[in-house]
């Protein structure tokens, strides 16, 4: 049980940096291993992914710092396309909404969760690496620096395809 927590911690983890990375590839790769049913999991529910993430992606302008709502409303577009995700993520979405809310009620609007999450994360790292409970395995980590070396390329592709259609 502890296990199956720490693996899905893992993909969520990814899922976040794979959007900030604005990693197309590495999204589809963390929704998929999100994603429920087992052998009945196909080409049907990749194309369905590939194509939400493409889009969400693409909607988005190129200098843009996503929340975890953005990433909540990507999760929800797959899942009313048929994709079957974790009952937890309905939870996640409930725990940010109200976190949110009651940031905005004592900081103001001008405060997002994201950067007081950032925060309390650092403050941690600082006492100590080992407090700060890592999800990632060293293999992750190397997906994540592949994909930040290739980061610039995919921002020029993009600015690319902005201008020439």
């Amino acid at each position: 049980m502890a296990e199956a927590y720490w693996n899905r911690r893992r993909r969520f983890a990814l899922l976040f940096l794979m959007v900030l990375l604005r990693d197309s590839e590495g999204v589809c790769s963390a929704i998929h291993s999100l994603s429920m049913g087992g052998k009945k999991r196909g080409a049907g529910q990749a194309r369905i992914i590939r194509k939400q993430v493409i889009d969400f992606l693409s909607e988005r302008p190129l200098v843009w710092i996503p929340r975890a709502a953005d990433i909540m409303d990507l999760l929800e577009r797959i899942a009313w396309q048929g994709v079957r995700l974790p009952n937890q993520l309905i939870m996640l979405r409930k725990v940010l909404f109200t976190l949110d809310g009651i940031l905005h009620d004592i900081a103001g609007p001008s405060e997002l969760i994201e950067l007081v999450l950032l925060q309390r994360l650092l403050q941690r790292w600082l006492k100590g690496l080992t407090s700060v409970g890592w999800p990632l395995s060293a293999r992750d980590w190397i997906g994540v620096y592949r994909s930040v070396m290739l980061y610039p390329s995919r921002l020029a592709i993009a600015t690319l395809q902005q201008y020439s259609g």
